[in-house]
């Protein structure tokens, strides 16, 4: 299977306290990190579909525009989707 690497960029205009999104597709999510929810030391943790980071001591992403996370994963890139965003 191919592997890949997917940006996925944030653009916020009140803070985030926490982010969640699946992955559709022909795809199965590896690996989550980086980004946004790094710098502002959230946990990311992600299963074969879904991506979910958010912060236990109560910190926020600023308002702005930066990769929020780079997801690994395997797959047919072709297919991709990113849905049930909250």
């Amino acid at each position: 299977m191919d592997e890949g690497k997917l940006n996925v960029y944030m653009s916020n205009e009140l803070p985030v306290g926490g982010f969640q999104f699946n992955l559709s597709g022909d795809a199965e999510i590896v690996d989550a990190y980086g980004g946004s929810s790094d710098e502002y030391d959230f946990t990311v943790s992600t299963s074969s579909t879904t991506v979910i980071g958010f912060s236990f001591s109560g910190d926020t992403i600023p308002v702005g525009e930066d990769v929020l996370v780079s997801v690994d994963f395997t797959g047919a890139p072709t297919d991709l989707c990113i849905d049930g965003i909250i």
